[in-house]
């Protein structure tokens, strides 16, 4: 083509769906290997004498029994999610098979 402009539109527009094009395959290939997390199990199962005012009461058959989550106030983790700077506090609970 003559027009300078237009050539240069067009190496833009191709250099960029490219790149495109290379972020999309590479966000493919690390979703591949992500594992599907089995769910978390809330807490242990505990009988009505040893339950804490605080925790979950839970009617099972017959008897009640309670089931105790261990929580962490006020943790950060870093870095920060979404990339942002700023502290945003939250609360860690232990489950069963995980946190």
């Amino acid at each position: 083509s003559q027009d300078v402009k237009h050539a240069a539109k067009v190496v833009q527009d191709i250099k960029m769906m490219r790149s495109a094009v290379v972020l999309r395959d590479k966000e493919k290939a690390e979703r591949a290997t992500l594992v599907a997390q089995e769910k978390l199990i809330q807490g242990r199962m505990f009988p009505k004498s040893r339950c804490a005012p605080a925790a979950i009461q839970v009617y099972i058959g017959e008897g009640r029994t309670c089931k105790r989550v261990y929580k962490i106030p006020d943790v950060w983790i870093r870095p920060a999610p979404g990339g942002k700077g700023r502290k945003i506090p939250g609360t860690l609970e232990a489950h069963a098979n995980g946190f």
